[in-house]
């Protein structure tokens, strides 16, 4: 196989679908070429490559994702993020609840109705959701190896692998919609060949994405059908042959989704599940927080560098590796074609338009959720180096490993205080344990009670929202109708305790024309006092 001479990298391709074309496998030098690159990269695993190394690194991916899920001594953290809303909805589903009825939802219902089943076989207990996210960290970390393996040997796929679990999932450790989508999507990328059954078990997989991101699920469709259509036309297959692939491609994937969407279109009708999960989502919901840079809310200076450059690095990485692999795939398509390449151009196009998805609003949370990716691309490049390739992969094993004992060693050593709530034994950060005390206080489980700017107490306290809305922001994410519907709900419905917070008293500044909530403040002042100001600027109000 032919090498660029005026590159520092060797890259086998012209574009060519999992496999060379049969003139080029004639070549005696060809195949000779071939073997020798199966033995450094992307063929056959051999036997050694499937050794205790691999089966010690995914204990260690077990072993990472208990010590930052649970004490030593076996006692539950009390989880963050954004699956509290899913934690909250799912519970409300378990009461007999329905979505787009009862509550607001403008995502697909996937992610809920994965929690809601965990919660029917296990209860609905803290530890549940802890484990929920220990399976899906380990899945995703399966899935992310098995796609670096179609481009590298198994142990330098590790590599990958663990720049996603570490600088991305363990930073994280929050399932929601996005990591769901992705490991669907990442699914439909594994599987994916020209030949039409693999190419409708992807648009499966794909369609069942879309159940829980509707958006991940398109990109990587239209990143599909670009790459099957560009490869075919390259291997000069029929126009007819063409046609049928995409056919099967986009119709699997509608039907999939339709069929898993059945039950709430039948429910609430299409018109508006397009309303909630798209147009509000596309007129009202923001990206980042205003005032920063992709919600990146970590102070410019010196001693923020090593956590700004993590940010920065993620975030960056799709828009530069993804094009630069395609770009040097391109500059040698006068090689012999290899099954590498086209996986390589694939994985490249799904991550540079997933990529293009969250661009349209983005922040360092979604662009995290899509960096697979662009992590594996990466760690191709790198190995494709002429220089310094061992180097650096020694030196990116050893700061990652490093990165990981102290994220483990910080969430192991952190001030936490262990309280038995309604939902279970937990360690809870000693501040969010001060407004969580208050209201465990004067609260039992199965009170109404309404948490304005954030849900975190429903599911540990066993309390039950009574607005249609999950919270209410001086944005236009809280649209004028909901709030009118949550004053009329406040009144029918008996809540006797509101914990509203001073950062919604007013407009944001220079978006006033966004807040609706002067109905909603009046009704509260009117009809509610407030007993306890709490550190966090929060603040617990009682009917009177």
């Amino acid at each position: 196989m032919d090498r660029i001479r005026t590159s520092r990298y060797s890259f086998p391709l012209r574009c060519h679908d999992d496999g060379p074309s049969p003139s080029a496998t004639s070549s005696p030098t060809y195949r000779r070429e071939v073997v020798n690159r199966s033995a450094v990269a992307s063929g056959p695993t051999l036997p050694e490559d499937r050794d205790w190394f691999v089966f010690t690194f995914f204990l260690s991916v077990f072993a990472y994702l208990y010590a930052n899920l649970a004490l030593l001594c076996g006692i539950p953290l009390l989880l963050s993020g954004d699956q509290v809303y899913f934690w909250m909805e799912a519970q409300r589903l378990a009461r007999g609840e329905k979505i787009y009825h009862d509550f607001l939802q403008f995502t697909p219902p996937g992610t809920d109705l994965v929690y809601l089943a965990f919660f029917r076989v296990f209860g609905q207990r803290l530890w549940v959701t802890n484990a929920i996210v220990a399976l899906l960290g380990v899945a995703l970390c399966w899935i992310c190896f098995r796609l670096a393996c179609q481009l590298m040997r198994p142990r330098l796929a590790l590599l990958p692998t663990m720049l996603f679990f570490v600088l991305v999932y363990g930073r994280l450790l929050n399932a929601t919609h996005h990591f769901f989508s992705l490991f669907f999507c990442m699914a439909a990328a594994l599987v994916f060949r020209s030949d039409r059954p693999r190419i409708a078990l992807a648009a499966m997989f794909l369609g069942i994405a879309a159940f829980f991101t509707q958006t991940h699920a398109v990109a990587v469709l239209l990143a599909l059908s670009i790459y099957l259509i560009a490869s075919s036309v390259r291997q000069q297959v029929p126009w007819k042959t063409i046609f049928f692939d995409q056919a099967t491609l986009f119709l699997v994937f509608a039907s999939m989704l339709l069929l898993l969407s059945l039950y709430f279109l039948a429910d609430v009708g299409f018109r508006e599940i397009w309303y909630h999960q798209v147009t509000y989502v596309r007129n009202y919901v923001r990206g980042a927080f205003p005032g920063t840079f992709l919600g990146i809310r970590v102070p410019v200076g010196w001693r923020a560098l090593p956590a700004l450059s993590q940010y920065l690095f993620v975030c960056a990485l799709p828009l530069v590796v993804c094009p630069l692999a395609l770009w040097l795939i391109w500059r040698s398509r006068n090689t012999a074609p290899t099954s590498e390449g086209a996986r390589v151009v694939r994985l490249s196009l799904i991550g540079l338009f997933l990529f293009l998805e969250v661009a349209n609003n983005p922040n360092w949370f979604r662009l995290y959720t899509i960096s697979m990716p662009s992590l594996i691309i990466f760690v191709w490049l790198i190995s494709h180096a002429r220089r310094c390739s061992r180097a650096l992969c020694v030196f990116a094993c050893t700061a990652l490993l490093l990165l990981a004992l102290g994220q483990t060693f910080v969430r192991q050593r952190h001030d936490y205080v262990v309280a038995t709530l309604p939902a279970g034994t937990v360690a809870i950060d000693s501040k969010a344990f001060i407004p969580l005390n208050a209201v465990l206080q004067r609260t039992h489980p199965g009170d109404y009670f309404f948490q304005a700017i954030w849900p975190g107490l429903y599911f540990p306290l066993q309390l039950r929202n009574p607005l249609y809305v999950d919270t209410v922001w001086p944005s236009e994410e809280t649209r004028p109708e909901f709030v009118e519907r949550a004053v009329h709900e406040l009144a029918l419905r008996p809540t006797r305790y509101i914990l509203w917070s001073h950062s919604i008293d007013g407009p944001e500044r220079g978006n006033e024309s966004a807040d609706h909530l002067s109905l909603l403040r009046s009704y509260l002042r009117e009809n509610y006092r407030k007993v306890e100001q709490l550190p966090d600027g929060a603040e617990l109000w009682e009917r009177e």
